[in-house]
């Protein structure tokens, strides 16, 4: 309950739902531009093997639940065009796909308490946005491969179980390469272990459960909202996901720095607590002459 309670605060100190929201609002922004460009790709990259480019395209898509198949309506179609026209487009997508992946950036050096010193200049940040879309890509393409291989290997309840399993370790493998991938922070595989497993599996359950949520969100508001409900539901998707991702990563910060037990209320009463406290301190570090000294009351009782 102690470390539960430590992520909860940590989140809460890192304003982390606004994080959450933040790469929210830009993955609700580059979704349709970034699937216009990975089925643009895709017609290139896999032209004439019609049945792969459907089943990664589908995968994508099924990271949606219920709304997928919207989103595929607007999007089925490629970019085409002269050469320019297309070049252009697709450049213009990923572009769009990119700031979803720069915010996701902001998010996790602020959460690993980065001085703003160290964050990555113009160049790096944008290439290592570059190598997440990369990765996603690569994640779609091989949950697609689970996918197919689950169903062919077993059946039944077995399948779903298997296709389960399967579709978590890849998540999870994907959540322990971008949780170092997204900061500058120096981390091991080990430190970022835990929260990768736990988004990982969260995230697999969700999209079970999520046909539910989204089912539900969309039919509240489709009488009031009309098409507008699509909308509302995608959103509440992402944020839900982001969140997701956002609680995983504080569980890596407070179980590598060992930022528990932590105090209910203020000011800081435990040695976690001022560990913490003395992290975000450091972290506004804006100039790299700029020294931040944190210190603390040494009559107060700390356990």
């Amino acid at each position: 309950m102690a470390f539960i309670v430590g992520v909860i605060k940590k989140f809460g100190d890192d304003r982390a739902s606004r994080l959450a929201a933040l790469i929210a609002y830009y993955g609700f922004f580059s979704i349709f531009p970034a699937m216009l460009a990975l089925v643009t790709v895709l017609g290139f990259a896999l032209e004439g093997n019609d049945d792969l480019r459907d089943r990664i395209s589908d995968s994508a898509l099924a990271q949606f639940p219920v709304i997928g198949s919207k989103i595929s309506d607007q999007v089925n179609q490629p970019l085409t065009g002269n050469t320019i026209a297309l070049v252009v487009g697709v450049l213009g997508a990923v572009w769009a796909g990119m700031a979803a992946m720069q915010a996701a950036q902001d998010a996790m050096n602020e959460v690993w308490d980065v001085p703003r010193t160290r964050y990555p200049n113009f160049a790096m940040k944008r290439l290592r946005s570059v190598a997440m879309l990369l990765l996603i890509l690569i994640g779609l393409a091989a949950s697609s491969t689970i996918s197919q291989l689950a169903v062919n290997v077993v059946s039944g309840v077995l399948a779903t179980v298997a296709l389960f399993i399967a579709t978590a370790a890849c998540n999870t493998l994907m959540y322990l390469v971008a949780f170092r991938l997204l900061t500058v922070a120096k981390l091991t595989w080990r430190q970022v272990l835990p929260g990768a497993v736990a988004a990982g599996i969260g995230y697999t359950a969700l999209q079970v459960v999520g046909t539910l949520y989204i089912t539900r969100t969309v039919k509240g508001a489709q009488e009031t909202y009309g098409t507008f409900a699509v909308v509302i539901g995608l959103l509440s998707w992402i944020y839900l996901i982001a969140q997701l991702t956002m609680f995983a990563a504080e569980a890596n910060v407070v179980a590598a720095r060992h930022e528990w037990p932590r105090s209910l209320f203020t000011p800081a009463a435990t040695s976690a607590d001022e560990r913490t406290v003395a992290a975000q301190a450091t972290e506004n570090t804006m100039d790299p002459e700029e020294s931040v000294a944190v210190s603390f009351d040494d009559t107060r009782v700390r356990r």
